[in-house]
């Protein structure tokens, strides 16, 4: 039997079609409903040793960070990892969705998936290089998303691994990070001391986007003070970022700011703080910007309208799967200049299961 693949056409609209403040109408983030960590081998964990806390220098226009530093005690991920799975927002899942007698009920949500993922599909109206691949199961009411690997994706990240200059760029930002957070609020970072690439912190974000409402997991690169853990929503967040000393002012605009921003947008951040580094792998300087005022910065794309493509892509994926069964696996994928994206079923024996055996053990205990 043939499968129907579906096309969905981006639309991407003149520039004064909307202004920022429909984002604000569109989105909302309404709670942050939890909070969990990976230990410093990636291990799901709930505890609080492992939450860092920004420190920002009291000269901010002169710093000396080298970014080249190592520690015969550091953990690194291993620089090809291909593995796809969706596995610790689905473990806080089966741990905090209960009702009020602490039986498991389904998610209050049309959607699950990580951070990353809304992200990248905010940014393909206006990507010219990463393809997309998005798995998708609907059961119980909710429909789970996972990002998987196009073939192009596979070989862009070996051919990245390969690459010693781009292998380093990508390390320098974790070690970035290491300057600048401590496991105390107000402590000094020591950057003398081993670091974890796995080590983190994720909130749990419960929001609505037009009619869609979501729950998606979103590393935290810091927390301000002691007690944010327990007022996570009014918590003034900060994402980290690394970048080039005098950066081309375009490329910088239209190709960086967009995905700080859908990044930070969608997990509540309130400023990204960044360091300016030269080749070397020196950070000579930090500069922290309110994420409120990167979209007046934007140069090529437009805050609201990446906002409202992912609206349309989820109402997209709703449209396809509607009349998917709980065995059903779906595909949604996007190449870079095209200007369809794709939906379809994937025929019986594919390998994008991407259900834990204990998860699917745990939605056979809901009621139906």
């Amino acid at each position: 039997m043939e499968t129907k693949t579906n096309k969905y056409t981006l639309e991407i609209e003149d520039d004064d079609e909307y202004d920022l403040s429909d984002v604000d109408e569109l989105f909302k983030v309404q709670d942050v409903v939890g909070w969990y960590n990976k230990d410093l081998h990636g291990n799901y964990c709930v505890d609080e040793k492992h939450a860092k806390y920004v420190y920002l220098p009291a000269n901010m226009s002169r710093v000396n960070f080298d970014l080249k530093r190592l520690h015969n005690d550091d953990i690194w991920k291993p620089q090809v990892e291909m593995k796809e799975s969706i596995d610790s927002i689905l473990r806080w899942v089966t741990e905090n969705c209960k009702d009020e007698e602490g039986k498991p009920k389904r998610p209050e949500a049309d959607f699950v998936c990580y951070r990353g993922l809304l992200y990248r599909v905010m940014c393909v109206p206006y990507e010219n290089k990463e393809s997309l691949k998005i798995c998708a199961i609907r059961t119980k009411g909710t429909t789970y998303l996972c990002q998987f690997f196009t073939e192009q994706n596979r070989t862009d990240k070996l051919a990245q691994a390969e690459n010693a200059d781009l292998a380093k760029f990508t390390k320098w930002g974790h070690v970035f990070e290491h300057y600048m957070v401590s496991d105390e609020p107000g402590k000094q970072p020591d950057p003398s001391q081993p670091m974890s690439e796995y080590e983190e912190l994720n909130c749990v974000y419960r929001s609505q986007l037009g009619p869609h409402s979501l729950v998606y997991g979103a590393e935290i690169d810091g927390l301000s003070k002691k007690d944010d853990l327990q007022n996570l929503f009014n918590a003034r967040l900060m994402e980290l970022k690394t970048c080039r000393e005098n950066p081309n002012p375009y490329s910088f605009s239209k190709y960086k700011l967009i995905k700080w921003w859908a990044q930070s947008i969608l997990a509540k951040i309130d400023s990204v703080v960044v360091g300016y580094r030269n080749d070397e792998g020196c950070v000579r300087s930090l500069e922290a910007m309110k994420v409120k005022d990167i979209p007046k910065k934007a140069k090529g794309w437009s805050a609201p309208k990446s906002m409202v493509f992912l609206k349309d892509f989820l109402n997209f994926v709703k449209h396809v799967m509607r009349d998917a069964t709980e065995t059903d696996i779906f595909e949604f994928v996007w190449y870079p200049g095209d200007m369809n994206y794709s939906g379809q079923k994937l025929p019986s024996g594919n390998e994008c299961n991407f259900f834990p055996v204990w998860f699917q053990e745990w939605l056979a205990s809901l009621p139906n």
